[in-house]
């Protein structure tokens, strides 16, 4: 069960990096109509997905493995990410029977959500490091911030 949690974080990344790159559907930004059908749609909107989150998760297996990874967005988080997360889902949970959760933070809070995640003990599987700063790789290494995941591979 760990090798198919550790193949689903790898293709995870893959996913994730390629998919949330950009948006095809112009500056991501809702016209003013949009606005104005959403707004008058409130309501409905929340309970058909309430109802449909709770569907969901009847229906799904109680083995089912759950990641969480947390990444930094390029600039404001982009509109279509949770058009990635299912479609990732999609694959996953029918071929290795475990849900993603992308979390995608703006880069300028980026390592100060990632420090206060951290010492709140807030789970989460999988993150993006930086090249510098406090959310860089040999920083939190230095913190021993990781866990070692060597073991899991002979699993």
């Amino acid at each position: 069960m760990q090798r198919r949690t550790l193949a689903a974080m790898m293709a995870l990344c893959m996913l994730a990096s390629a998919g949330a790159c950009g948006n095809s559907e112009g500056s991501g930004q809702p016209s003013a109509s949009t606005d104005t059908a959403a707004a008058g749609d409130s309501k409905a909107a929340v309970s058909d997905e309430t109802s449909a989150e709770a569907a969901a998760e009847a229906d799904a297996p109680e083995d089912m493995d759950e990641i969480t990874m947390v990444c930094s967005a390029m600039g404001a988080v982009p509109a279509g990410l949770q058009d990635v997360e299912d479609a990732i889902n999609a694959i996953t949970e029918a071929e290795i029977n475990t849900h993603v959760t992308i979390e995608m933070i703006e880069a300028g809070s980026y390592p100060q959500q990632i420090n206060l995640k951290i010492s709140s003990g807030e789970p989460f599987d999988l993150m993006i490091t930086r090249p510098i700063g406090s959310a860089c790789y040999s920083s939190m290494a230095a913190q021993n911030q990781f866990m070692d995941i060597s073991g899991l591979l002979e699993e």
